[in-house]
């Protein structure tokens, strides 16, 4: 069968669709993958076929979220969804997404969760189509519903009377979030998601980097997008100050876009790389110090890694919040100090109760189903 893929761009919604695009392919299926231009170059890497579509321009978003800078929480979802996500975003990328779909005609449309042309092009064409969760079941839950109306609008364009958030609640939904992460959440009702396993030990890349195992290793790391946030790159010299007295190893990784030689001061403790593959620390770490961004503190709690967190924006400050309430770590303040994330890291790594329960949820995550079975029930919607 032919199956389309669509995301939007950043590494935190296309890599989460990759691993399924990928079983389906080794099973034989013709799979597309659809996403703006920048994503390319991941897309190809994973062995996948790509094409693009159009996205909003730089100056159409500073527009929309210029007067919201600093928004937080739930009051940045009630407008990024519906005035950029689920609005302008798929007036640019319906075009080149519909003349896709029509010349690969597609028997399942597979969508990462605020990717909503696909969703529109797969109700308008009569397609089967699922998502997969890009946040936890509490945040979906919010995106869900602020992108309602728009999608109303859509609809109604092409004669479709049912209301979109009733559309995307009866999704088939896949997350990797564990139920004792996120299990209080709406998750649609008699559709809950399906809760797929994080394989962090499945194809462990190649790396120069390997531990001195002679301490204990604190992984820093926050995301791929941190340094060209504005002045976000600051976490970087902050995280080395605060891990700088700690008897422990470090290594940080600041993403391909930093120039490590801009950091004043690196502590003897610390080794800094521009990437290190997460997959290839997570099984020396005792603790990592990250922003909370769905891929790395999955990977990190499917590994049994207690954790640090100091949100920069999205989804993460929920996550991070969940993460505190559930045993599994601390949260920093808003903005975070460097003597506040040394005091989190000290009581981290002396607490017991937390590497216990970073072991459960790890065992949890290991007892979800397959990504195997996952793609199965992919299968059985066409």
């Amino acid at each position: 069968m032919r199956i389309l893929f669509t995301s939007t761009q950043g590494e935190g919604h296309i890599r989460p669709i990759l691993p399924y695009a990928k079983v389906l392919a080794a099973r034989g299926h013709d799979v597309l993958v659809a996403a703006p231009e920048v994503c390319a170059p991941i897309v190809e890497k994973a062995g996948l076929n790509f094409a693009h579509f159009d996205k909003i321009t730089p100056e159409q978003f500073r527009e929309i979220w210029g007067p919201h800078m600093g928004v937080r929480g739930e009051d940045m979802f009630a407008v990024a969804i519906p005035q950029m996500f689920a609005g302008p975003t798929v007036r640019a990328t319906m075009p080149k997404l519909r003349e896709t779909v029509q010349a690969f005609q597609p028997d399942l449309i597979v969508r990462e969760s605020v990717e909503y042309a696909g969703l529109v092009l797969a109700r308008e064409f009569g397609i089967p189509h699922a998502r997969v969760n890009v946040h936890n079941c509490g945040v979906e839950a919010v995106v869900n519903g602020c992108a309602g109306r728009p999608l109303d609008g859509f609809f109604a364009g092409f004669g479709h009377a049912e209301k979109g958030e009733d559309v995307v609640w009866n999704e088939t939904a896949l997350t990797v979030f564990p139920v004792s992460f996120d299990g209080d959440a709406k998750a649609g009702e008699g559709n809950p998601p399906l809760r797929v396993r994080t394989d962090v030990t499945a194809g462990i890349p190649e790396t120069d980097w390997h531990p001195k195992g002679e301490r204990p290793l604190i992984y820093v790391t926050f995301g791929t997008v941190a340094a060209g946030l504005g002045g976000k790159g600051s976490m970087f010299p902050m995280a080395l100050e605060a891990v700088a007295d700690v008897d422990a190893e470090v290594l940080m990784t600041v993403g391909p876009s930093f120039d490590i030689a801009d950091l004043v001061t690196i502590p003897d403790n610390a080794t800094v790389r521009n990437f290190v593959p997460q997959a290839a620390v997570f099984p020396h770490a005792s603790l990592m110090l990250c922003h909370g961004g769905s891929g790395s503190l999955m990977g990190g709690f499917a590994s049994g890694v207690p954790q640090v967190i100091a949100p920069l924006f999205a989804d993460q400050f929920d996550n991070a919040a969940r993460a505190e309430a559930a045993g599994l770590g601390l949260a920093a303040s808003d903005p975070p100090t460097a003597e506040e994330m040394a005091t989190l890291i000290g009581r981290v790594l002396a607490s017991s109760e937390i590497a216990k329960a970073s072991r459960e949820i790890a065992a949890e995550i290991a007892a979800q189903v397959s990504i195997e079975d996952a793609v199965s029930r992919l299968e059985q919607l066409v």
